[in-house]
C-alpha cells in the first residue's frame, strides 16, 4: 500500500484515462480526490471503484478553468484531508480524435487553439496555483501532468490539441525547476492515443 496516508487529486476523472489513474492510486491505499465538471454519476462510480480497490475516495466538481472553483475544491480539500500529497493535472476541452475527418490548420481558428490553451494550460496553472500552498507547508508533493507524445511525434496532426500539450510541457519543465527545490517533484506523461 504505497499511497497509504496520502492525498491525491486526480482532475478530469470521473472517466478515461482519470479514472484509471484514480484506482490505481486506491488499489495503493490512496485517498483520491476524483474532481469532474458535470459528470456527477460517472464520478460517483469512480469513487466506487475507489472505495472497492481499498482505497478511500471522495468526489468533487469543479470547472479547473475557473480560478474561484478551483480554490473552493482546495479548500475542501483541505477541511476534509488536511493534507495534499499529489496531484495529476489530467483534465483537458473535449476533443475529437479522428484521423480521416480532422479539421485542418487552414479550417482551424484561434479559438479552437484558445479553448485547448485553457483546458491544457490555464486549467494546470489554476491547480497548481490552488494546491501549492498545500504542498508548500509540508515540504514536499508530486505533480504530474498528463500531456501526449504528439509533441514528439505528430503522426496525425491535431494542430490546436498538440498546440496545448507542447505548452503545458514547457510550464512543467519551468515549474519543476522551481518547485524541485522546495521538495515538490514535477514531472509530465506523455502517452500516446488511447
Amino acid at each position: 500500500m504505497k499511497f497509504r496516508d496520502r492525498t491525491i487529486l486526480v482532475t478530469g476523472a470521473s472517466r478515461g484515462i482519470g479514472a484509471a489513474i484514480a484506482r490505481a492510486f486506491a488499489a495503493e491505499g490512496g485517498l483520491v480526490i476524483v474532481n469532474y465538471r458535470r459528470s456527477e454519476a460517472a464520478a460517483l462510480e469512480v469513487v466506487e471503484t475507489c472505495r472497492a480497490a481499498g482505497g478511500q475516495a471522495l468526489a468533487i466538481a469543479a470547472d479547473v478553468t475557473v480560478p474561484g472553483e478551483v480554490e473552493t475544491m482546495l479548500a475542501r480539500i483541505a477541511e476534509e484531508a488536511g493534507r495534499l500529497d499529489a496531484v495529476v493535472n489530467n483534465a483537458f476541452a473535449p476533443y475529437v480524435f479522428d484521423p480521416d475527418n480532422r479539421v485542418r490548420f487552414w479550417e482551424t481558428p484561434w479559438s479552437a487553439y484558445q479553448a485547448q490553451v485553457d483546458g491544457a494550460l490555464k486549467a494546470t496553472y489554476n491547480v497548481c496555483q490552488a494546491a501549492l500552498p498545500l504542498m508548500r507547508q509540508r515540504g514536499r508533493g508530486a505533480i504530474v501532468n498528463i500531456a501526449t507524445d504528439l509533441v514528439a511525434r505528430p503522426s496525425i496532426a491535431y494542430h490546436d490539441y498538440t498546440t496545448a500539450k507542447a505548452a503545458l510541457i514547457g510550464f512543467s519543465r519551468n515549474l519543476a525547476t522551481e518547485l524541485g527545490p522546495l521538495g515538490i517533484r514535477v514531472n509530465c506523461v506523455a502517452p500516446g492515443l488511447v
